[in-house]
């Protein structure tokens, strides 16, 4: 998962160049699936809005993220990385006959999977990038949050264990060997989570595990995967997992290897250990929550102000408003506890961007439950004095 210590054919560049950034001139950029391009361009988007790459034409973006290259015909064709992360699954089978990527959930306690996500099905593009977010749509809600609001009253969503499930899902893309026999599997238990790939590491396991040094079979996939700020920098991703584990009080992950054919596989135990107020050790099917009482002290505990304002406790019942996840009522709530917001405040407080922030804005004041004052930068809004 984390890297091959013999060569095999992915292992192989031309010296200079990573193997997965090498053209396929067999392969035309026709090969590729536009949608899945268009999403990674709007997830890039929102994860860096002020790329330089952001701008570029279509043929030019995908030459610099690496997704394709010129080959001795001197036109763009797919590179080995650009097919598999955005490639339609029959044309990626033909030059990777064992690619197959598979996803299941085995939440009833036996060998049947309750919901299953292939890439050769034909009812999707088949390639990583998709593969990716249709599996981490799954896994993110399949671990509980605790509700939690920063220091700018913003929701946080992404606990330390949902950035070390993340960062183990990525890398078993990112560093599988596709040419190998054997699937790219993850599956989710009521109790486990493993991830599973072909290809065996790079570097010796103890080596892997202690962090801080990495040799990436697909240094493109990497790149690209970093890029939407997925796949934490080289060397960084089993400090990242174990530092998530500690968090909820989870034993750490098992990383073993198994040979002929090679195969990796890291192995997550949803089982907590010790007394963790944060623990997640219990499986989505059991319907388990984190203890009210700890959300609770979570709301109430936090710094409550955006950029501009003074620090003013939220009220018990602003923050049962915010928990409810309603944008609206978020914004109700703040309210209820400060005297105005801006626009630019309420994309920190709903995590949106300009448009939708104003929209929001826009249909409570038409409703009657903000009034609107100033002008430009100045407009502020507050609660309507016949609520």
């Amino acid at each position: 998962m984390f890297d091959s210590k013999s060569l095999s054919h992915s292992d192989k560049g031309n010296g200079t160049t990573a193997l997965d950034q090498m053209p396929l001139e067999k392969f035309s950029l026709d090969d590729l699936d536009k949608g899945t391009i268009n999403a990674y361009r709007n997830t890039m988007s929102a994860a860096r809005p002020n790329h330089p790459w952001l701008s570029l034409d279509t043929d030019e973006f995908l030459l610099r993220l690496g997704t394709s290259a010129k080959g001795e015909d001197n036109k763009p064709h797919p590179t080995r990385a650009g097919l598999l992360m955005f490639g339609k699954e029959w044309m990626i089978t033909r030059e990777f006959p064992y690619f197959f990527l598979d996803y299941r959930e085995q939440l009833g306690g036996t060998s049947r999977w309750d919901h299953r996500i292939v890439s050769g099905d034909g009812e999707w593009s088949g390639n990583l990038y998709d593969f990716w977010l249709r599996v981490w749509q799954r896994l993110t809600q399949s671990v509980p949050r605790p509700f939690m609001v920063d220091t700018e009253l913003r929701r946080v969503d992404d606990t330390p264990l949902h950035l070390a499930l993340r960062e183990a899902f990525a890398n078993t893309l990112i560093h599988a060997d596709y040419y190998m026999r054997g699937n790219t599997v993850i599956v989710l238990q009521k109790d486990k989570i493993t991830f599973a790939n072909p290809g065996g590491l790079r570097i010796p396991a103890d080596v892997a595990m202690a962090g801080g040094i990495s040799d990436s079979r697909n240094p493109t996939l990497l790149k690209m995967f970093s890029l939407i700020s997925i796949a934490e920098r080289a060397g960084s991703g089993f400090d990242a997992m174990r530092a998530g584990c500690d968090w909820a009080g989870l034993p750490h992950p098992r990383l073993t290897e198994s040979f002929d054919p090679d195969r990796t596989e890291l192995a997550f135990t949803l089982k907590t250990v010790g007394n963790n107020s944060h623990a997640l050790g219990k499986s989505k099917a059991e319907n388990l929550n984190i203890e009210k009482s700890t959300a609770d002290a979570d709301i109430h505990t936090q710094p409550s102000h955006l950029d501009g304002d003074s620090p003013t406790p939220i009220s018990a019942a602003a923050s049962a408003q915010i928990q409810k996840g309603n944008e609206q009522d978020t914004i109700l709530a703040y309210l209820s506890a400060h005297n105005d917001i801006t626009r630019a405040q309420t994309q920190q407080l709903i995590g949106s961007g300009p448009t939708k922030a104003k929209g929001i804005l826009r249909k409570l004041v038409t409703d009657g439950v903000l009034l609107r004052t100033g002008k430009g930068a100045t407009t502020r809004y507050t609660l309507s004095t016949s609520l």
